[in-house]
């Protein structure tokens, strides 16, 4: 029971984060989302593996503002997080 309850929260996380990321694309919010988001396709990646490496750059900054690193969510910081992935 704890694991399928476990798997069940992770799948709804994982849900939630691609979520927002596909409104974050559709609103290219941050400006230059998009660009991004083409340029690693373009490198052969999946929509789903880009989409997965930008909600795991996205679950890092609501960690640091959950935990009180950061005071207020950085999109320039993010934007350029994103741009870094290879």
């Amino acid at each position: 029971m704890f694991l399928k309850n476990l798997f069940q929260k992770k799948k709804v996380r994982r849900d939630t984060l691609i979520e927002i990321i596909d409104n974050q694309l559709e609103d290219n919010d941050p400006e230059g989302i998009i660009e991004v988001f083409e340029s690693l396709k373009a490198k052969g990646y999946s929509v789903n593996e880009v989409k997965e490496m930008f909600s795991a750059v996205f679950e890092g900054e609501i960690y640091k503002l959950n935990n009180g690193r950061n005071k207020e969510f950085n999109r320039e910081f993010y934007l350029n997080a994103l741009k870094a992935i290879k």
